[in-house]
């Protein structure tokens, strides 16, 4: 995996008053994962607690889920930052996950760092595709295909 090329997340440097379970870095509670940019992909290291665990030495699929879920979000954000020549705020430009595919390819270990990485294939107006995976030893066991969009305010 590629080293990180900021010193601080994405999350802390765009959100350092979010909230996200997944990803807020205000959230003490939360999974406190941090995503970085990479070349062109976002990648992350995450080590599980036992808490997490579904079954023996098994993370649980909700969390699988979240991790890969806020990671591809930390994506579509960099893209569109990247495109708009500005940090995307979601008070400002409320992306949003409106659906994902998440496929559990074989059990994710709970004593292992996991190693994520995502990027966003498609970029159109107000619409973002992005895959990923969790991969743990260089073997992936779970991916996600999502799909994101800015909501537009209500008349």
């Amino acid at each position: 995996m590629e080293a990180p090329i900021a010193d601080g997340s994405l999350q802390e440097e765009w959100f350092p008053d979010g909230s996200c379970f997944g990803c807020g870095p205000a959230n003490q509670d939360g999974l406190g994962l941090r995503s970085f940019a990479a070349g062109d992909e976002v990648v992350a290291e995450w080590r599980p607690h036992p808490r997490h665990g579904a079954l023996t030495n098994v993370v649980a699929g909700g969390v699988v889920g979240t991790l890969l879920d806020c990671h591809a979000g930390a994506a579509v954000f960099r893209a569109v930052g990247d495109r708009d020549g500005r940090v995307p705020y979601v008070g400002a430009d409320p992306w949003v996950t409106v659906s994902y595919t998440i496929d559990l390819l074989r059990p994710t270990p709970v004593d292992r760092t996991l190693h994520l990485r995502a990027h966003v294939t498609e970029l159109d107006g107000d619409e973002a595709h992005v895959v990923g995976a969790i991969e743990v030893g260089g073997t992936p066991t779970a991916t996600i295909s999502a799909v994101f969009r800015r909501l537009q305010p209500r008349v």
